[in-house]
């Protein structure tokens, strides 16, 4: 008998230690499972039937491949005619959208709220962030500054252990209160341009301001009913805002700056609402006008062509080919990117939509390396693999 007790705590023992081994590495495995998001369903077509050589589009593909990308899509004439993914990744997998975000987020919310009346582009922001109105400087700033990277407020690369920087790159609960009463200004307000991501969290606090007594009372609540239910993108293939919401003045904001997750098929689906001017099917989900006005330049300061010669003209919330800036591409090419090469290209007159998520494309050692790499690796070959023959920068809205 006491043979037998010692055996079964021996036994005991030993199932305990491979249970907890099991629950070790499952856990270990769990926190390496690629976030998993809901199907978008789309029609599929071989390029060849759309005039486009399967042979080119598995080149370029197989190129971007050894260059860290883990997705990549391409849609023509409303098919998805290629489809590639790295392993570990799928149609079911939440990308990374670093400050593709700012389109995805800021720039489709800002679309919907221009096309319901709620604001005007060049409404002073004070109106929608009274702590500004007695500010000589923040009082110039309207929406369209905030939207174009041209109000001043600073980005905060440096000195991110300590006020209003930590604050705004650590994601704490006063980040608002911080981005709005301590950002300082390089200059004033539409007389340079200058990337900042505390630019579009003082856009988040105005277009909530300007919700918050309507039916859909902040920015998620915005783009879920009227955008993504709509086309058929179930809330499992999209998280925005860190998956998590800030409470300010009695709103609840959401951050539209980075720090969203989307499928490469949700994100291409909205690409495809884009292009055809905000319809889809029977429904205007957005005026035309104003998709047309937001995506394209409309005349602010552009960045330095010494320090970046690729990169597009701003427009609001995205980057726009208005000015020829990627001569290969029609001028009224408009694209979404983000760090690593995370971009959603939008080609209406060739009714063309393509999605890649990853890695850094080239050496992006800066943040301008960005659009060198995508102009070299991605979209000049993209071209190229389609046949493009450039037409005259668009110069109008």
């Amino acid at each position: 008998m006491t043979s037998r007790r010692r055996l079964l705590g021996r036994g005991t023992v030993v199932a305990l230690a491979v249970a907890l081994l099991f629950i070790a590495g499952r856990e270990v495995y769990v926190r390496h499972v690629p976030p998993i998001g809901g199907k978008v369903e789309w029609e599929t077509a071989s390029p060849e039937s759309l005039g486009v050589e399967r042979d080119r589009l598995q080149a370029l593909s197989a190129d971007l491949a050894t260059r860290g990308t883990e997705a990549f899509l391409v849609v023509k004439n409303d098919k998805l005619i290629h489809e590639w993914y790295a392993p570990l990744h799928g149609s079911w997998r939440l990308e990374g959208t670093a400050s593709l975000a700012k389109s995805l987020i800021a720039g489709m919310a800002l679309m919907v709220a221009l096309s319901d009346g709620l604001v005007e582009l060049d409404d002073p922001a004070w109106r929608y962030i009274p702590m500004w109105a007695d500010d000589s400087l923040k009082r110039q700033v309207t929406l369209r500054h905030l939207a174009t990277h041209s109000s001043g407020m600073l980005h905060g690369r440096e000195g991110r252990s300590s006020g209003w920087s930590k604050s705004f790159w650590s994601r704490d609960a006063d980040l608002y209160d911080q981005v709005l009463s301590a950002v300082p200004f390089a200059f004033e307000p539409g007389r340079d341009f200058l990337y900042s991501g505390p630019a579009f969290a003082a856009l988040d606090y105005a277009l909530t301001a300007a919700l918050k007594d309507g039916p859909q009372r902040d920015i998620e609540s915005l783009l879920r009913e009227r955008i993504m239910e709509p086309l058929g993108i179930p809330g499992s293939a999209w998280m925005i805002s860190y998956g998590k919401s800030f409470e300010a003045d009695g709103m609840t904001i959401y951050a539209s700056w980075s720090g969203a997750r989307y499928t490469a098929r949700a994100v291409a689906r909205l690409g495809q609402l884009m292009l055809h001017q905000g319809r889809w099917g029977d429904r205007q989900l957005v005026d035309s006008v104003w998709v047309g006005r937001t995506t394209t330049y409309s005349g602010t300061p552009l960045p330095d062509p010494g320090a970046n010669p690729k990169h597009p003209a701003p427009a609001a919330g995205w980057w726009s080919n208005a000015l020829g800036t990627w001569p290969y591409l029609p001028g009224d090419a408009f694209a979404g990117a983000g760090s690593g090469g995370q971009v959603l290209l939008v080609v209406p007159s060739l009714d063309l939509v393509a999605v890649r998520f990853g890695d850094a494309l080239g050496d992006e050692t800066v943040e301008t390396d960005l659009w060198k790499s995508l102009d070299l690796h991605l979209l000049a070959p993209l071209a190229r693999a389609l046949e493009v023959r450039s037409t005259p920068p668009h110069t109008g809205p």
